[in-house]
C-alpha cells in the first residue's frame, strides 16, 4: 500500500518470513531509487534501535532480518561503504555492556563486511536545546551521505509509544541521552529531530512490544514494515495502526501545537486503509515507583543520584539491580555475564520439520538442515526462541541470555505457535518426524 502526495510518501507492507522481508525491502528501495546517492562510494549509515540486549523477538530491538535485508539490498544496488551505528541506552553504556555483540549485530556486520559504529564513543557536535541545555550528538549522524533509520514499533511507559521521532535519541553520545530527559523532554525530542534528519526510514513492525515498553512489555506479531521519509507522517500512521488517537501521544500532540503537523498530515493518514493491518496494543501501565523516578521533572535528580560517585558502586551491585528490577523501578536488567554458545543442536527425534526456524533466520539459512553445519550462522538464537516444539538445544554458557529465557521463552513460543495456527500452518504437537 502506498499513499503519495506532492511531498509525502509512505509504504506499508505485510511480511511473514525472511524471504518475504527481503523481497519487500528490495521493492521499497527500487521504488525510492531517486532518493539514494548517485555515487556507489557514498557513505551509508544504518541506525537500528538497539537500546537493550533483548533480541527482536521480545519486541524490544530492531530485527536482524530487517537489517540483513537492508544491507543485501544496498549491496545489490552497488553500495560498498555501509555502516551500522547506534548509541545504546545509558545504562548499558555505563555498565560497559556491548549490545552489538550480544544481539549478534556485530557478527552480522562482519558476515556482510560492513562497519559497526558505537555512537556512545563517537566524535561529537554539541546541540543547543535552549534554556542552558546542551548535549553531544555523534558526528556520524550529522555528516553522512545517506542515513537510514530503522526504528522499532513499541509502546513506551513515558512517551506512550516510540518509533521514528524518538529513535533519534540514540544518536546522543553516552550519558548525554539522560540530559534531554527533563520537563521539556518532548520538546527536546522534536528539537533533536530538527538537527538530525535521516534521509529514509525503514520501520520494523514485524514483532512490536505492547504494555510497559520499551523494555518490560510483551511481544506482539504485526508482520509489518513501514517506509518513508517523514518521521511525523510515519509516527502518525503507527499511532493509527496500534490504536492511539493522535493527541494521546505527547510528542505528536506537541508537534501539532507547534505547527509541525498540519491538516495535510491527518488527511494522508486518515485515507490509509489499515483495516487488515491494525492491532490495538495494550497501553503502558507502569507502577507508581517507575512513574515517579522517570517523570521528566524528577528524572534528572534520580539520575544524578544514580551515577554519582557516592552511589554508583551501590547501584552496580547485582543484588541491588535485581531488587530494583523486581520492584519495577527499572525496566532493564544489566547482567554482566556474557553468553558463550558452543553449539546449537537440533533434536531430530522431536523436530517435525515445520520450517518455522527458517522463517526467522536473518542469514536465510536452510533450517533446520543447515543448523549445525553452516558457517554463516551468527548464533542470534532466533531459531532457538521460535521453535514450537523446543527441538533446538544450546550447549555452552548462556550468561545474560538466561534472564531473557526466564522472562520471555514461553511468551515467544506461544506467540509463534498461535501465529502458525492463524496462518494455517501444519502444527502437530504429538507428531514425530525424523530427517
Amino acid at each position: 500500500m502506498k499513499v503519495v502526495g506532492e511531498e509525502m510518501k509512505i509504504s506499508i507492507v505485510k511480511c511473514y518470513d525472511t524471504m518475504e522481508i527481503q523481497e519487500k525491502v528490495d521493492t521499497i528501495f527500487e521504488e525510492n531509487i531517486s532518493l539514494f546517492p548517485v555515487s556507489k562510494s557514498a557513505h551509508i549509515l544504518i541506525k537500528p534501535n538497539h537500546n537493550s540486549n533483548m533480541n527482536a523477538l521480545t519486541g524490544n530491538t530492531t530485527d536482524l532480518r530487517v537489517l540483513a535485508a537492508i544491507i543485501r539490498s544496498l549491496q545489490k544496488m552497488g553500495y560498498k561503504n555501509i555502516a551500522i551505528g547506534e548509541g545504546t541506552s545509558s545504562g548499558f553504556y555505563h555498565n560497559k555492556i556491548n549490545v552489538f555483540s550480544r544481539l549478534k549485530t556485530a557478527e552480522l556486520a562482519r558476515k556482510f563486511d560492513v562497519e559497526i559504529i558505537d555512537f556512545n564513543y563517537s566524535d561529537f557536535e554539541v546541540v543547543d536545546f535552549g534554556d542552558g541545555l546542551k548535549a553531544k550528538v555523534a558526528k556520524e549522524c550529522l555528516n553522512v551521505d545517506f542515513f537510514i533509520d530503522v526504528p522499532k514499533i513499541k509502546m513506551h511507559a513515558e512517551a506512550g509509544m516510540t518509533c521514528a521521532l524518538k529513535s533519534i535519541v540514540g544518536c546522543l553520545v553516552g550519558l548525554d541521552k539522560r540530559k534531554i530527559h527533563n520537563k521539556k523532554y518532548f520538546t527536546n525530542i522534536l528539537k533533536l529531530n530538527e538537527k538530525i534528519k535521516p534521509h529514509f526510514y525503514v520501520v520494523d513492525g514485524l514483532i512490536a512490544m505492547e504494555g510497559n515498553g520499551p523494555s518490560a512489555g510483551t511481544p506482539v506479531k504485526m508482520d509489518l514494515i513501514l517506509a518513508g521519509t517523514d518521521p511525523m507522517l510515519i509516527d502518525l500512521a503507527i499511532a493509527k495502526l496500534i490504536g492511539y488517537e493522535y493527541d494521546e501521544v505527547p510528542y505528536l500532540r506537541l508537534a501539532k501545537k507547534l505547527g509541525k503537523i498540519n491538516n495535510e498530515y491527518y488527511e494522508h493518514v486518515n485515507h490509509l486503509n489499515l483495516d487488515d493491518m491494525k492491532k490495538s496494543l495494550k497501553r503502558p501501565n507502569p507502577n507508581i515507583f517507575f512513574v515517579i523516578i522517570n517523570n521528566p521533572r524528577t528524572f534528572r535528580f534520580f539520575t544524578r543520584l544514580r551515577y554519582s560517585s557516592l552511589f554508583d558502586w551501590f547501584f552496580s551491585l547485582k543484588v541491588v539491580i535485581k531488587v530494583l528490577h523486581f520492584l519495577h523501578f527499572t525496566q532493564d536488567l544489566y547482567v554482566g555475564e556474557e553468553a558463550e554458545i558452543d553449539r546449537i543442536i537440533i533434536d531430530k527425534e522431536n523436530c517435525n520439520n515445520c520450517k518455522e526456524c527458517a522463517k526467522y533466520c536473518p542469514m536465510d539459512l536452510d533450517l533446520p538442515d543447515q543448523l549445525e553445519t553452516d558457517e554463516k550462522c551468527i548464533k542470534c538464537l532466533y531459531c532457538y526462541c521460535v521453535c514450537p516444539r523446543k527441538a533446538i538445544r544450546l550447549e555452552g554458557k548462556l550468561g545474560f541470555f538466561v534472564s531473557q529465557i526466564d522472562r520471555y521463552d514461553e511468551i515467544i513460543r506461544e506467540m509463534i505457535t498461535k501465529n502458525m495456527r492463524t496462518r494455517g500452518v501444519q502444527y502437530l504437537a504429538d507428531a514425530h518426524t525424523t530427517h
